[in-house]
């Protein structure tokens, strides 16, 4: 009797050992997730856009929030599969309760990879939604190396000093998603060579058919979610944003079984590979992505459909207006410049065909301000988009300004001497982070 009590009582100090350590030492965790987590203002968000990287390259939340005037938030991660978009919304749902949640759709084609999978992990409260991603991502055996941290970084035991040191164990996927709200698009000014866009103008109004079939157990992971939604009230709108050559993905939405469930519980859909838009080389960045221009555009149609048909996100009691990202300025009404924002006549051609009639400059900081050349379409060249990309250098000196306009590349992406941006339907050339000396008459 002796021993079975001493052994309980071991477990027990393991099991609260392991604990301790789990939180104070081993823990790591994905810095955004965390915040979206458990750091955002409970019953702040209204409108939620959740999938996989295709989600953090196309839906840029500062749009929606000063479009609307609501409050939203992206939390798109790489390569995300449907029973970590699953288990993220409920995870989401224990501190808020959006009135709109934007499923993209790729999550519903992929398996789960650990990868993927560890940043949910590292990141959330152990609880029976964890435990369930578990179960719903991986094989039996391999639930106990993932259950717990310490177990899974077991490797880093011989650290032990050096962790218990440690302060901040969080990490970040790239610069500034937490304060971008998730959104991944503005580094992506540029186009990856991999990009087969011929493939894209062939069929971009005629994409073939796929007999890709979605498995049982997504199946039922979307019928239960469509479930929780519907009791607590939240609508769900499934999108696909534009890809290339992956006809699997461009097939989902019109997957029979999927389509029952949606009827069923009358879930919304928007397509962006319909054909009726043909979207420019610039807006992708590959296959599989679009660039930041890309975002502008099919942000702003997915904005202009939630003002139409989604009501109650419009001027909602979470909008933050004192936010003053660019998008406030372009997106907002009745919008006024001032210390950080300003607007000039200009009437200036960067060379034949290329006519410009404004410019709007954002201050980002002392140093670096990004500029808007707002492009005279008509009198620019219907051809604007091909001369983006050719190889004839421009310099152009504007007021001290010293701007140089080239097509370059790193080897692996094409940065176009025309970054053309297609903001609320009117086309502006960008150049960000350039540097104004102060006695410009466009400094600020």
């Amino acid at each position: 009797m002796k021993k079975i009590f001493k052994s309980i009582i071991f477990l027990i100090i393991l099991v609260l050992s392991f604990q301790y350590y789990e939180e104070k030492i081993f823990k790591r965790f994905d810095s955004f997730l965390n915040y979206a987590y458990y750091k955002i203002p409970k019953d702040s968000i209204d409108l939620l856009f959740v999938g996989s990287s295709h989600s953090y390259c196309t839906f840029n939340p500062r749009l929606f929030d000063h479009y609307l005037k609501c409050n939203s938030l992206n939390l798109g991660t790489d390569s995300q599969s449907f029973s970590i978009t699953y288990s993220a919304i409920l995870e989401i749902l224990k501190r808020q309760t959006p009135k709109v949640i934007v499923i993209e759709v790729y999550p519903i084609k992929r398996e789960t990879s650990i990868p993927a999978l560890r940043p949910h992990l590292d990141t959330m409260s152990f609880s029976i939604n964890k435990l369930r991603l578990i179960k719903n991502s991986l094989p039996i055996t391999k639930w106990g190396n993932h259950l717990i941290n310490t177990f899974y970084y077991h490797s880093r035991w011989k650290e032990f000093s050096i962790l218990k040191k440690e302060e901040h164990k969080g990490y970040e996927s790239w610069e500034e998603r937490t304060n971008n709200k998730g959104f991944g698009g503005y580094v992506w000014d540029s186009v990856r060579y991999s990009l087969t866009y011929d493939i894209y103008e062939k069929i971009y109004n005629n994409i073939p058919n796929s007999s890709f079939s979605i498995s049982e157990n997504y199946l039922k992971l979307l019928e239960d979610l469509f479930k929780i939604c519907q009791k607590k009230g939240i609508k769900v709108i499934i999108a696909s944003p534009p890809v290339i050559d992956d006809y699997d993905v461009l097939n989902i939405l019109y997957n029979s079984s999927l389509k029952e469930l949606m009827n069923k519980y009358n879930i919304d859909s928007i397509d962006f590979n319909t054909g009726k838009t043909k979207y420019e080389k610039i807006n992708f960045l590959d296959n599989a992505h679009l660039s930041l221009a890309g975002s502008d555009e099919v942000s702003f149609e997915m904005a202009n459909f939630l003002k139409e048909n989604y009501s109650i996100l419009l001027n909602t009691k979470n909008y933050e207006e004192l936010n003053r990202s660019p998008e406030y300025y372009f997106y907002s009404e009745n919008i006024i410049d001032d210390n950080n924002f300003k607007s000039f006549d200009l009437n200036l051609e960067f060379e034949k065909g290329i006519i410009i009639n404004g410019l709007k400059i954002y201050k980002k900081n002392e140093e670096n301000f990004d500029l808007f050349f707002k492009v005279d379409e008509n009198k620019s060249n219907d051809e604007i988009y091909k001369i983006t990309f050719d190889s004839k250098e421009i310099n152009i000196n504007l007021d001290e300004i010293q701007l140089i306009f080239s097509t370059t590349n790193d080897g692996e992406k094409e940065f176009p001497k025309y970054y053309i941006r297609k903001i609320k339907n009117v086309k502006y050339i960008y150049k960000k982070n350039i540097k104004i000396p102060k006695t410009s008459k466009y400094y600020f």
